[in-house]
């Protein structure tokens, strides 16, 4: 049967109904056309985590390494890390934070350079890395990595870390 074409537009009062398939063009359908209360299988989502590890407030922040995730999804992204402290360093002390991606046994950090505490942070106010390695594969794990100096001063205390990111379903 011979294609049917309309020009200019049409608009349906009722119910359409297609008996075969229907080819929407993309950037046709956007998320303000999906009613909230549509029930989206979660293997069709992307995911967004916040995954964050924290020393004891009242503690001196000791070098550490603490896992924080785990891609179960075919694919993630790194969307964003921080880190602070509860208490400054004093004088020349300091935290440094880095993210590391642990991959088929090969670590490698995810920042440019770690983040630096010292005494010229703010306490509960991190500092933004600059991550450089953005794309995660399924079954990365992600660790955060402390180190702590006392200089000329005492370093801080409770350091904290979060990373932001965004995984496939499946």
């Amino acid at each position: 049967m011979a294609t049917s074409r309309i020009d200019g537009n049409v608009h349906i009062v009722e119910n359409l109904s297609i008996g075969g398939s229907l080819a929407i063009p993309s950037g046709t359908v956007t998320d303000d056309d999906v009613l909230a209360a549509t029930g989206v299988a979660a293997s069709k989502l992307e995911h967004q985590f916040i995954k964050h590890h924290s020393q004891e407030s009242g503690t001196k922040s000791a070098a550490m390494a603490h896992t924080i995730h785990t891609v179960y999804g075919a694919t993630g992204t790194i969307q964003g890390f921080e880190a602070g402290t509860t208490t400054l360093c004093t004088d020349t002390a300091t935290v440094t934070v880095d993210l590391v991606l642990n991959r088929a046994g090969t670590t490698a950090s995810c920042l440019d350079a770690v983040i630096t505490l010292d005494s010229g942070n703010t306490v509960y106010l991190p500092e933004t890395g600059t991550v450089t390695t953005t794309a995660l594969l399924a079954d990365d794990t992600m660790e955060v990595v402390y180190t702590s100096a006392d200089g000329g001063g005492a370093a801080g205390k409770g350091a904290f870390a979060s990373m932001i990111l965004r995984e496939d379903a499946d």
